[in-house]
């Protein structure tokens, strides 16, 4: 990582530990079925089980603005953070940017990664899927991050096995796309 790669990082910390707070949230009523939820500022949709809490914060300059909503065994979340990418950053240097998240993510929770791939979003935004196992007993965090410009989107869901790996998890992730 690069001296101004740690500010990034930093951030994804502050944010990932709002995501663990998160989760003490009460839960989406059981059997509520999943609802589109719109950010014009955040500039993205998805569908959560109900109406995501919104919580910012500004670290070393950069906000970062989590939505969040809970469930019995865990939470979704999408994050956002506008990064001081410089101009001209190569597709090599992004697809390190991306490595650097990823990792900095599961080693900011204590986590170990499980699994990782490449993946792109509308055929244009570059990001990783990856899943890593969490201290907590049964808990894991799966999650695509995706650069659009220089806007890094985090979705997430985080909680036991059986809710990450659910269909709900799956319906989530899935649901969410870059609005412009």
């Amino acid at each position: 990582l690069t001296p101004r790669d740690r500010p990034v990082f930093t951030t994804a910390r502050a944010a990932l530990f709002a995501l663990l707070v998160a989760l003490g949230l009460p839960a989406a009523p059981a059997g509520q079925d999943a609802e589109p939820y719109t950010s014009k500022e955040g500039k993205f949709k998805a569908k959560f089980p109900a109406k995501p809490d919104e919580k910012s914060q500004t670290t070393n300059g950069i906000k970062f603005t989590m939505h969040v909503a809970g469930a019995k065994e865990g939470g979704y979340v999408v994050g956002i953070a506008d990064l001081p990418i410089p101009d001209g950053e190569t597709a090599e240097m992004t697809q390190k940017r991306l490595d650097g998240a990823r990792d900095g993510a599961i080693g900011n929770v204590k986590g170990k990664l499980i699994d990782s791939k490449d993946v792109t979003l509308d055929k244009k935004y570059p990001g990783r899927e990856f899943s890593a196992s969490l201290p907590q007993k049964d808990g894991l965090l799966r999650a695509r991050i995706y650069l659009a410009g220089k806007r890094l989107y985090q979705v997430m869901v985080i909680g036991t096995k059986d809710f990450v790996g659910g269909k709900d998890a799956d319906a989530f992730l899935d649901s969410f796309k870059i609005t412009e």
